[in-house]
């Protein structure tokens, strides 16, 4: 074990500022174990970030999957185990299947319009807090049933990036959202509409139905999971286009490339830097001697830059092909929320796209995998 996996820590600001050339060094390092929460196995490779995703019957996730934690309790239904796993994921897949979220896209792009029309109405022109960081977060809204608030954004950010330097924070966020939804269901389960709140409420495991407490655990994870990773990669994609201007030139004369941009962007800045699992028994990664009860930790972003898979890994590229990158997992836990997540990175573009076609950054931009700054950004002059 190196010193380079004992020192990692994948929260810290050096780190977060720039992964590309940490993700270097623990490639070439290997499987190790870090000293931070605990202690964890690293699982840097594009080969063992795949073995220990496919391993469900030793690498389990229902321990928890972020370090550190989130809630006292696991995250559902990403933090379960089959077969329950399988029940949950059964509930929800009709609603995030490819046919569902393209039904979806005319309010995807009535709410990217509306928020983009707001933006421009004022200067600077901050894409991030006004377009990126919104867009998610108002349509999840539309699909749970609740009314969009800014603030809701600002509770997922309490969450997500408060939890090691403000915890007291956190628990505030956390507690306002499980209130919020606490606050619905009585209502809901009177009068169910067509929405996920509804859906879940009316969903039964073994013919039983959800109790209440596990219910808004659905909500909150719903309403959290989606937001910040999907935010933060509009706003590094649109950043990657007021650089490039040749390539941005290339989306606005076709159109039908922004997919493949969209892909490129989740490979190339994954939004979801690791997640953990759990080893139930004993085994062992790349030769390492995994215990039960260890801790793993698959750097998804540190395998989408894995030379092994991806030919020149540190190059933004959209002809990249195959592109098989690991940004929203793989396996039976592969992230359910993925075809809504792409379709509102594109639709986000291509709106852009089409009412600024030439544009450029209006000042220095700070690029972290972590809290999202502004991004101001201003038709191009020359």
């Amino acid at each position: 074990m190196s010193f380079k996996h004992r020192d990692f820590d994948h929260n810290s600001a050096d780190f977060r500022k720039d992964p590309a050339a940490v993700y270097r060094e623990l490639r070439a390092a290997g499987v190790g174990q870090s000293e931070h929460y605990g202690g964890f196995w690293v699982v840097p490779t594009y080969e063992t970030v795949q073995a220990v995703s496919h391993d469900i019957e030793t690498y389990s996730p229902a321990d928890g999957t972020m370090l550190p934690g989130v809630l006292d309790r696991p995250l559902l239904p990403m933090e379960s185990d089959p077969p329950l796993h399988s029940e949950y994921r059964r509930m929800l897949a009709k609603r995030f299947s490819p046919k569902t979220i393209r039904e979806w896209i005319p309010l995807i792009r009535e709410a990217a319009q509306a928020l983009l029309k707001d933006v421009l109405a004022n200067e600077p022109h901050d894409f991030s807090l006004g377009y990126a960081k919104l867009l998610p977060t108002a349509v999840i809204c539309q699909m749970l049933g609740i009314e969009f608030k800014a603030e809701l954004q600002e509770w997922v950010e309490d969450v997500v990036y408060r939890r090691i330097s403000d915890r007291d924070a956190t628990d505030r966020a956390i507690a306002k959202i499980h209130n919020l939804f606490r606050d619905l269901l009585p209502g809901r389960r009177a009068n169910p509409r067509d929405d996920l709140i509804s859906l879940v409420l009316q969903s039964e495991i073994d013919g039983k139905p959800l109790d209440d407490e596990t219910v808004i655990d659905f909500c909150f994870f719903l309403l959290i999971a989606g937001l910040d990773n999907t935010n933060f990669t509009i706003r590094a994609l649109l950043q990657q286009l007021a650089i490039d201007h040749t390539l941005r030139q290339r989306l606005v004369d076709d159109p039908s490339l922004i997919d493949a941009a969209v892909e490129e962007a989740l490979r190339y800045f994954s939004p979801v830097i690791a997640l953990g699992r759990t080893a139930r028994n004993d085994t062992s990664l790349s030769g390492c001697p995994v215990h039960q009860g260890d801790k793993a930790l698959m750097l998804f972003g540190c395998a989408n830059r894995d030379p092994a898979e991806f030919e020149e890994p540190d190059k933004f590229d959209i002809d990249r092909f195959p592109n098989r990158h690991v940004a929203f997992g793989v396996g039976p836990h592969r992230c359910l929320g993925s075809n809504l997540a792409r379709v509102e990175i594109a639709v986000a573009i291509e709106e852009v796209l089409k009412v600024l076609p030439d544009f450029e950054l209006a000042g220095e931009v700070d690029i972290r995998w972590d809290d999202l700054g502004p991004l101001l950004i201003k038709p191009r002059t020359g």
